[in-house]
């Protein structure tokens, strides 16, 4: 019986030890300015139509009103957020795009440089 309890403990071991030198995969994270525009539009997804419906009932205005004005305010908050987050999206790839270029030419000349010496 302890032979048993003991061979289940050993594989229970190797298997956390397996499960601890996985690493995470590289590249995952998007750059802050990118992931703060994410946050942010997710926050005022959430948040603006509830003040919308806040305010609606406060001022005794039907179910039929509310669910109206809650659905026009995520359909054009929805729309405006989609175009601001798609220009900061451009923007930075394109920064990006341009960076990874001049390392390129940079790398490029470094070579050629090493090569006529």
């Amino acid at each position: 019986m302890s032979d048993k309890k003991s061979n289940n403990s050993n594989k229970n071991a190797a298997n956390q030890k397996g499960k601890t030198e996985k690493k995470a995969p590289q590249g995952g994270n998007l750059p802050p300015l990118l992931e703060m525009g994410f946050s942010l539009a997710s926050f005022l997804m959430v948040t603006v139509p509830l003040v919308v419906a806040l305010v609606s009932y406060l001022s005794n205005a039907t179910v039929l009103d509310i669910i109206m004005r809650m659905a026009v305010t995520v359909a054009g908050q929805g729309i405006l957020l989609c175009f601001f987050l798609r220009l900061l999206n451009r923007g930075i790839l394109k920064s990006s795009q341009e960076q990874i270029i001049d390392a390129l030419e940079q790398q490029k000349a470094a070579a050629t440089r090493e090569v006529q010496a």
